[in-house]
């Protein structure tokens, strides 16, 4: 329980907690402001320095909510649960009272995880509803599902490549595309490959893409 910080990135550095017991799903840093998604307790803000984490104020909210982000443009917040997105119009400068959070109308459900391009656009990664991406500024939801059924609907993560291309972490591997709603995911991952399975998670450092599967893989 808690957050814990490293003093820096290196194998072997050890963890320090900084503050609280809550069950942390998410976390996003800014330079200005940081955000807490958790398991049972909605939406914490804070500091950059995280040593004081404020509790939302949105008695109607979702307690579990797995992924948070904030738009780098804007006071516009978000918060992923499983009834769907929630957003906040207010900073979170003021570190005495909570964050209000409202559901946007028409946004998927049972959300896993966000992926934010730093601009305009948020991609949203669903257990059971595929993926869809949120245009922030015209507050529009479209669902991306052309090739995806059964498990492969099942999202953990996203991961998204300079040259437009869309990684997503499926239930039954890795899919691609080219995050046109159009288009149709093309699996990434050969049949009976070692990666056909389980992925929890995507990152691309430089050019390469790392998944993390079920199974204990990367």
């Amino acid at each position: 329980k808690g957050v814990y910080k490293a003093s820096e990135c290196k194998a072997g550095t050890p963890f320090t907690k900084i503050t609280g017991d809550m069950r942390v799903l998410d976390l996003f840093f800014s330079d200005s402001f940081a955000l807490l998604g958790s398991r049972g307790s909605q939406v914490f803000h804070s500091k950059p320095d995280g040593a004081k984490w404020i509790k939302t104020v949105s008695s109607g909210m979702n307690p579990f909510v797995y992924a948070v982000v904030k738009a780098s443009n804007g006071n516009k917040s978000f918060a992923g649960a499983d009834d769907g997105v929630y957003q906040s119009t207010d900073d979170g400068a003021n570190l005495t009272t909570g964050m209000s959070w409202s559901l946007i109308s028409g946004s998927p459900k049972v959300i896993n995880a966000f992926r934010y391009d730093g601009a305009d656009t948020i991609w949203i990664a669903t257990f059971g509803n595929g993926v869809s991406k949120y245009t922030i500024s015209s507050d529009k939801f479209e669902p991306l599902t052309n090739g995806l059924s059964g498990n492969a609907l099942q999202v953990w993560d996203i991961a998204l490549r300079g040259n437009g291309e869309v990684y997503i972490a499926t239930t039954e591997g890795v899919y691609k595309g080219t995050g046109n709603v159009s288009d149709p995911w093309q699996k990434f991952t050969e049949t009976g490959n070692a990666f056909d399975t389980q992925i929890f998670t995507l990152e691309f450092v430089q050019n390469t893409l790392y998944a993390g599967t079920a199974n204990g893989k990367i």
